[in-house]
């Protein structure tokens, strides 16, 4: 039996993290929810996951330290954005970022880009 990909959904803002993890369940995936930055890491750590998602303003941590550890820890795991801002404060061009998302996002998009994401990765 093939087991559904995984993927690890970063947001301090709760209800956000709520709606975007039951959105990708119904879809069909299995979610590892984290509120913080080194939460994430620590799921990151122990999971075998398929896909990040991640919000870029985070409490503990500002995105381009966990967009380092997280490349740092996998290099290769498709990685996504999550910004309400629209842009990306210091964000380095080679950040190593597969897709910038805005906040709020429809589910339809958020599924398409998934989906997308982990095509992408397996044709890779």
């Amino acid at each position: 039996m093939i087991s559904a990909p995984t993927i690890l959904c970063i947001d301090d803002e709760k209800t956000g993290l709520r709606v975007r993890a039951l959105m990708l369940e119904y879809a069909g995936y299995r979610v590892l929810r984290a509120c913080n930055g080194e939460e994430g890491l620590r799921l990151l750590d122990s999971h075998e996951v398929d896909l990040v998602i991640m919000d870029y303003w985070l409490p503990d941590m500002d995105g381009v330290e966990l967009i380092k550890r997280i490349r740092d820890a996998n290099p290769v795991v498709p990685l996504a954005v999550l910004t309400g801002s629209g842009e990306l404060v210091d964000l380095p061009e080679d950040a190593g970022i597969d897709r910038v998302l805005s906040k709020p996002i429809p589910p339809e998009e958020l599924r398409s880009a998934v989906d997308e994401m982990l095509r992408e990765r397996a044709s890779a």
